[in-house]
This record gives structure tokens, sequence and C-alpha cells, in this order.
């Protein structure tokens, strides 16, 4: 199969979108510079492997694993169909990725399929979530490990939630959640192994909430989030899609993959809430995850 070169190859090189080339048997031909950054993963590292090696990991939003078993790209080399798909990517440094992927099938002048090529993108909305940091900083807002919005901007979120759930009848939940057996993590391999799954969880949370929603560090081990309800069943999809998520990410020290679980609680704000009552309410629930065993959730 003949690789883009000269003008094509420059105009690859220079654009946001992640793009690859695979042969029929879907070995990697070729990496842009796109797909590094949205990946981390630098050329070196993935040219001339496969990518049913399942370097990337490609999960849906139920943690189901698709390299292996529904890779959009085989379903295009095997009906030279193009396919659209919504998935997340375990990035080099452990946390998901949802991403938007366009794979197409690449045939010759005998119109024989040779390969193909996925074009991705990530979904995460960076742009506004870079600003929304910078304005955070400038106003001490951030926690300083994860980069997200600290105890206090949470506090400040719910408080103006509970306000508007007084005021428009609106509905706002509040998901309470607890990194599971952290401590041993700590014990086991030192606390700065510690911060890399904080940072992972953080970063996993992060990139996928809707951008109308809140995610902060509460504090340790801990983690919040403020999220707007638009119908019955949000609460109980956005917290099944998280704990999917965090539980099919990991770090890796050495040959070593370490991962976590989280314990999860999630409330509804109620008209007669205070920030108080609405935190305890959401930790008492998680606690009852954790008693059930973790990796679990409770919504109330």
């Amino acid at each position: 199969m003949q690789l883009p070169d000269g003008l094509y190859r420059v105009l690859l090189e220079n654009i946001n979108d992640g793009v690859y080339f695979t042969d029929v048997n879907r070995k990697i031909l070729y990496w842009n510079k796109g797909a590094e950054e949205l990946t981390g993963y630098k050329k070196d590292e993935i040219i001339g492997r496969y990518c049913h090696d399942n370097i990337l990991k490609h999960i849906d939003e139920q943690g189901k694993e698709l390299c292996t078993n529904s890779c959009p790209l085989d379903w295009t080399i095997r009906t030279g169909t193009p396919h659209r798909a919504e998935i997340y990517l375990h990035h080099k440094d452990g946390h998901r990725v949802p991403i938007t992927v366009y794979c197409a099938p690449i045939f010759n002048s005998k119109n024989e399929i040779v390969g193909a090529v996925e074009i991705f993108r990530d979904n995460s909305y960076v742009k506004s979530l870079r600003e929304r940091i910078k304005h955070l900083e400038e106003a001490a807002l951030l926690d300083e490990l994860t980069k997200l919005s600290n105890r206090r901007f949470l506090e400040l979120t719910i408080l103006t939630k509970i306000l508007e759930t007084r005021r428009y009848n609106r509905s706002y939940g509040v998901i309470f959640v607890d990194v599971d057996n952290f401590k041993s993590i700590n014990d086991t391999y030192g606390h700065s192994v510690g911060d890399k799954i904080l940072m992972m969880v953080a970063s996993t949370l992060r990139s996928n909430v809707r951008f109308y929603d809140t995610v902060g560090r509460w504090g340790g081990d801990e983690f919040v989030l403020v999220v707007e309800l638009k119908g019955e069943d949000d609460l109980n999809n956005i917290t099944q899609k998280i704990q999917n998520l965090v539980q099919k990410s990991y770090i890796t020290i050495g040959d070593k993959k370490i991962q976590t679980t989280l314990s999860i609680g999630a409330t509804t704000i109620a008209i007669k809430d205070s920030i108080e009552s609405v935190i305890s309410r959401a930790d008492k629930l998680m606690y009852l995850s954790k008693n059930k065993g973790k990796n679990n959730i409770t919504i109330g």
C-alpha cells in the first residue's frame, strides 16, 4: 500500500486530528503528529505494530473492549464500508479520552481493499477546559495536583445549583466519588504512584463530563461531580459511565499495570438542601457503596 508523501504528508502532519494508516492485517504503517498528541504515543512506539495488539485499548461507554472484538477499523476492512463511532482510547498516561473515529477503506487500482485509514479527534472540550483552568488558577479555585476545581469552588457551585433549584425548579445531581484501596496503593507503591493514580482518575473524570457539568477534587482521594439532570436516567447513566471508564483505566510502573475502582454515592439536590446536607447525603451513599464491597454505585 502506498503511503502519503509530499504535500499530502505535510498536510497530515499539520492537522490536529489523529490519523493512521494500516494494511489489510491492521499493521500500522503511518502515525501522524496529531495521533501522537492525542494518545501520548510517539510514532516509533506504534509503527510496525498492529491495532489488534490492543495498544490504545479502545472501549465503549459500557466498558466493552473493542480492539479484539468489535474494532471499527476491522469492520471497515472486512466490509469495504466507511464507519464512524464514539469510543474511548487509553492515553499513555493512563486516563481515558473520549474520541470520535472515522474509518475508511483504501483501494488499489484494481478496486481491491489494501488497507484502511482511521481519523480520530478529541471530544472532551479541551479548549473550553483550558480557559476554565486559567480562570480558576487566577481565582485560587484550582486543586494544585489534579488541576480540577477545588473544594471551595465545588461548594460555590453547589450553592449556585441549590438556588437555581429553588428559583427555577431545575434538577441537579451531586456525585461523591472515593478511590478504592487508595491507602493500599500508597503503602505498596509509594505516594508518587498514588499521585499518579489520582491524576489518572481526575483526567478520566474531567475528559468525560459534559462541558456544562463540574468535576472537582473534594480532598484526599475524594472527588465530587455536580451535574445537570435533564432526564430520569441521567444520574444513573453518568455514574455508570464514570465507573466503567475508571475501572478500565490504568497506569504502568515498569512492567506492572496498576488499576483502581470507584465507590460512588449520588443524590439529587432538593429545594430544602444546604451545601452541608447534600454533601453529607452523597457521602453517606458513597460509604454504602464501600460497605457493599467497593466498586459500587448507590443512588438515593
